[in-house]
């Protein structure tokens, strides 16, 4: 398996000569309905000052956090497509039934860790990008958040343990996989999740362990974080087509040079990210469950693979293939 690599050539673009002012200041609203502390935040953050820095101040975009400006992640996505706002940025799972493409990176167990999940990213750009501009933008940069996995009062390291747990599932497809190998999964928005965990209406949870470092779920009882590499949530940020093209050339690039150089340092700062969850994790008097059971593991993927083949179906195997032919070659290398 081919791990991650951070690639220098694209930091080093970092250092790329600065546009000159040559009138005033384009400005721009970028739209995240995620806080500003959260992982995928850190890279928009990059961005901004870093566009700012390289453009002399020529390209001021100005983020606004926290859904601060009245849009949900699905309504960001209109509001981007008709230039309400400049920039958005998208968890793609926040988007799924928009595209069929939306939906690859919540498929059950295709690349488990953030190395393998950025080369599927990058395997599929192209069709990200197909998508994204049927709605009238385009893709500056993605940043990761982290694996998925069971949190869980209990470890889980084998089937049986899984057995009628009350587990916070998010979407059909994971409430299906894990009613299949006989846990009891309830699905829950967020904002539902941690009122159902102090009422013990559910006893774990199916998100990243990031979600659950911040949300202190060992408050609950929850401290016991099973990392199954379920699924990886990809952020993307993305530009209204009509105000990119409003730019220069040389300001097209700035914003694609910079975008590139965050996006390499994000998935990177995911991988240390991990690291600080599970020291921190372990600091409350819990653990991160490594020592899972290869026939767990096998359950799971069976009662995954069905909806990998409907994805395929849908997209159409030419894509599909494509995709998934380019990611098992760069996985090879």
């Amino acid at each position: 398996m081919n791990v991650f690599k951070l690639s220098l050539a694209t930091v080093t673009l970092a250092s790329l000569t600065s546009i000159t002012p040559a009138h005033a200041a384009k400005t721009f609203d970028f739209a995240s309905a995620y806080p500003e502390n959260a992982l995928i935040s850190e890279a928009v953050v990059s961005f901004v000052d870093n566009v700012k820095e390289k453009s002399d101040n020529e390209l001021v975009i100005t983020a606004h956090f926290g859904g601060a400006l009245g849009y949900d992640s699905r309504a960001q996505y209109e509001a981007a497509e008709q230039g309400a706002v400049d920039l958005a940025q998208y968890p793609l799972d926040n988007l799924l039934g928009v595209d069929p493409m939306y939906e690859l990176h919540s498929l059950p167990f295709i690349a488990p860790s953030v190395g393998e999940s950025y080369e599927l990213y990058k395997a599929a750009l192209p069709y990200h990008e197909e998508a994204f501009n049927k709605a009238n933008q385009t893709i500056l940069f993605s940043a990761p958040f982290t694996p998925q996995g069971i949190w869980s009062k209990d470890p889980i390291r084998k089937t049986s343990d899984l057995k009628g747990v009350k587990l916070r599932t998010v979407e059909a497809v994971s409430t299906a996989v894990f009613d299949e190998v006989g846990a009891s999964p309830i699905q829950l928005t967020w904002g539902d999740t941690l009122p159902a965990l102090s009422t013990s209406a559910i006893s774990g949870l199916v998100t990243s362990d990031e979600s659950g470092i911040n949300a202190q779920v060992w408050d609950f009882g929850v401290k016991n974080f099973t990392p199954l590499g379920y699924s990886l949530g990809v952020g993307v940020t993305t530009m209204n087509r009509d105000a990119f093209e409003s730019l220069t050339d040389e300001e097209q690039a700035l914003l694609r040079e910079q975008g590139q150089v965050v996006e390499e340092i994000a998935w990177q700062r995911a991988v240390e990210r991990i690291a600080e969850n599970q020291a921190k994790l372990e600091s409350e008097g819990g653990q991160f469950v490594t020592d899972i059971d290869d026939s767990l593991m096998a359950e799971l993927k069976a009662a995954g693979q069905p909806f990998i083949d409907k994805w395929k179906e849908k997209v159409g195997p030419e894509i599909s293939q494509a995709i998934f032919d380019e990611y098992e070659n760069t996985k090879e290398q």
